[in-house]
């Protein structure tokens, strides 16, 4: 079963049960996918590759022949309540464990910014992992995610058999629509209390005032740019927002909007690939940023930081994986990251991660209580 956002203007859900097959492979392996994609030009409106790609580029995907669409978060909510299994939460004794402690996440940031004095890297993103004993219906998760997850309209569910992905993204990695081509990177997070705690004003008009984080995501928007000049034409791209705030469960976040019109030299498939991974999960240069993140980082990240989403005949769309709940037999596992550049303190890069697992841990905490 997959859920998946549309992320354009007729916002939504796209729904799959089955898949009749799936196409699955490493990052040399898209030419099989590209030939599929050309398949679908006459093929059901409604049809679709729909799956996931990890860090590493391998990828997952199903062909749904017939995709339903809900516009509406509470029709989908409705019928995946049906779908949901009739039985207790599992009272199961856990804790989370770190996988990198809070001293080991501040050395690992301290040797990311000798990286960055020595000029190998602008900015680079660091990640820990999360994990936990696990029993209960991953879909009570999607369900969680879609009654709480203000702002978050990269909601995604990923069953591909060995695996499940539970993902309440708040970033788009890219959507393309005919050749249009937009992504909208994050860079920049506060803590987000109740409604009427007066730290949210403190802490919004930090986020805006600071210098850090602005850099952090100019460097980012301007990679982005980069990647899309690849294989867009040539003048087309623009950045039509940048430093807008947005407003999430327990975070604020600043974004920027990135747009291009793909060359008619290039498809769906090359735009993807000309930006995969995501600028805002790698680091600026991202070669480097991605051989660093493999040498500082004490795990691999598999599906944390690739992407979900689905291509189509005429339109794509793919969700960045972070906040992302992966599930394999009796094991959940996550990972937060945060971005590092020269001015970063080591102890509230780590308090930022802190920050960002709130919403995953009570998710987790709601559905195995």
């Amino acid at each position: 079963m997959v859920v998946v956002p549309t992320w354009n203007k007729y916002k939504g859900f796209y729904y799959g049960q089955k898949p009749i097959f799936s196409i699955h492979g490493n990052s040399t392996d898209w030419g099989g996918v590209k030939s599929f994609l050309g398949e679908l030009q006459n093929a059901e409106k409604n049809s679709g590759l729909v799956g996931h790609v990890d860090f590493e580029g391998n990828f997952w995907f199903g062909f749904y022949p017939q995709l339903l669409f809900f516009k509406d978060r509470l029709e989908l909510l409705g019928f995946l309540r049906t779908k949901l299994k009739s039985q207790p939460k599992f009272s199961v004794p856990f804790s989370f464990i770190s996988h990198t402690d809070k001293q080991e996440y501040a050395s690992m940031v301290l040797r990311a910014k000798d990286y960055i004095s020595s000029g190998d890297i602008y900015v680079i993103n660091l990640a820990r992992k999360i994990e936990l004993p696990w029993q209960g219906d991953p879909l009570s998760l999607l369900v969680f995610f879609l009654e709480e997850g203000e702002g978050l309209e990269g909601i995604c569910y990923i069953d591909d058999g060995p695996k499940t992905l539970v993902c309440a993204s708040p970033e788009l990695f890219l959507s393309i629509e005919g050749t249009k081509l937009i992504s909208k990177p994050i860079k920049g997070t506060r803590p987000r209390c109740n409604r009427k705690d007066p730290a949210n004003s403190k802490n919004l008009v930090d986020l805006i005032k600071s210098e850090k984080e602005k850099a952090e995501l100019l460097m980012i928007t301007d990679l982005v740019r980069n990647d899309f000049g690849k294989v867009c034409v040539y003048g087309s791209v623009k950045v039509s927002q940048l430093r807008r705030v947005t407003m999430h469960p327990h975070l604020y976040h600043m974004h920027s909007k990135i747009e291009g019109i793909i060359s008619p030299h290039y498809d769906s498939i090359d735009a993807f690939l000309a930006n995969f991974p995501g600028g805002s999960v790698t680091g600026t240069p991202k070669k480097r940023a991605i051989e660093l993140i493999k040498e500082l980082e004490n795990l691999p990240r598999r599906n944390y930081s690739g992407a979900i989403g689905y291509f189509k005949a005429e339109k794509a769309a793919f969700t960045m994986a972070i906040r992302l709940v992966e599930i394999e037999g009796q094991r959940a596992s996550f990972h937060v990251g945060s971005g590092i550049t020269f001015d970063s303190d080591p102890y509230a890069e780590y308090e930022e991660t802190e920050q960002k697992a709130i919403f995953i841990k009570t998710a987790l905490e709601n559905c195995l209580k």
